[in-house]
C-alpha cells in the first residue's frame, strides 16, 4: 500500500485560509468536477488546456487548495478538476505521485507545470498565464 502524505507549512495553510476566506465573500461557489483515470486520458488525448489536483477527502491542504484553483480556473475560464487518489492509487502510483495536493497544468495535453504541496495563489495565477499564452 502506497503511503501518501501532506505538504504544507503553518505559514502557507494560515495565509490560506485567510484568503479563502475573503474569497468567500467575493465569489459564488464553484464545484470542481472529480474526474476519473479515463477522463484525464481523454482530456489527454484531447490536447485539451485544462488544471489538475489530485487530493483525497482527508488531506487538509487539498481542501485549502480546492476553493483557490475553482475560483482562479472559473475566473480565468480553463476547466480544473479534481482527481481523488483514494479511489484508484494504483493510478496515483502509476504518475509517481508520492504527495498531495500535487497539481498539474496542462497546455494542448502536455504537462506545461506542476506543484507539490499548497502554494500561495500568485503561484498558480503565474501557471495560469502560461497556460494562456
Amino acid at each position: 500500500m502506497m503511503k501518501m502524505s501532506c505538504c504544507y507549512t503553518a505559514e502557507s495553510v494560515s495565509s490560506s485560509f485567510s484568503f479563502v476566506s475573503t474569497l468567500s465573500l467575493f465569489f459564488k461557489e464553484v464545484t470542481m468536477e472529480t474526474i476519473n483515470k479515463t477522463k484525464v486520458s481523454n482530456l489527454i488525448s484531447e490536447k485539451s488546456d485544462f488544471i489538475i489536483q489530485f487530493s483525497a477527502n482527508w488531506c487538509g491542504p487539498c481542501k485549502t487548495l480546492t476553493p483557490i484553483l475553482e475560483n482562479i480556473g472559473h475566473s480565468n475560464d480553463v476547466n480544473v478538476y479534481k482527481f481523488d487518489i483514494s479511489s484508484d492509487p494504483g493510478y496515483a502510483n502509476e504518475l509517481g505521485i508520492k504527495s498531495i495536493p500535487y497539481v498539474q497544468f496542462f497546455k494542448e495535453g502536455q504537462v506545461i507545470a506542476s506543484k507539490i504541496g499548497l502554494a500561495p495563489r500568485e503561484f498558480y495565477e503565474e501557471q495560469l498565464s502560461l497556460l494562456k499564452s
